[in-house]
């Protein structure tokens, strides 16, 4: 593969909406076995555990937005490819320790 391929590549995946399950995710699977066809790909259900986690339950976001104080909004899923955190409390106890969220 070249750098040209490559970067069409990126610019295939982009722009998929992915979490760290769903439909985004097998898109982008698909698309790289295109590349590598002896890739093989592997569903796990909800609930297995997976060494010391459990796989989670599968959800998909489809549009969000942040509003400001003044109650403008600014979309943020449907225009870019902005990650949301769905574990948002715990993340900043661990960014923050000592403080409650």
């Amino acid at each position: 593969m070249n750098g040209k391929d490559m970067y069409a590549l990126a610019g295939r995946l982009y722009p998929i909406n992915r979490s760290l399950t769903g439909n985004g995710v097998r898109e982008s699977l698909r698309i790289l076995k295109e590349y590598i066809p002896e890739l093989q790909i592997h569903e796990v259900p909800t609930g297995t555990k997976a060494f010391d986690w459990e796989i989670p339950d599968e959800w998909e976001i489809n549009d969000g937005y942040v509003e400001n104080s003044g109650g403008g909004q600014k979309s943020l899923i449907s225009k870019t490819t902005t990650y949301i955190l769905w574990d948002t409390p715990r993340l900043l106890t661990a960014m923050f320790p000592g403080r409650s969220y």
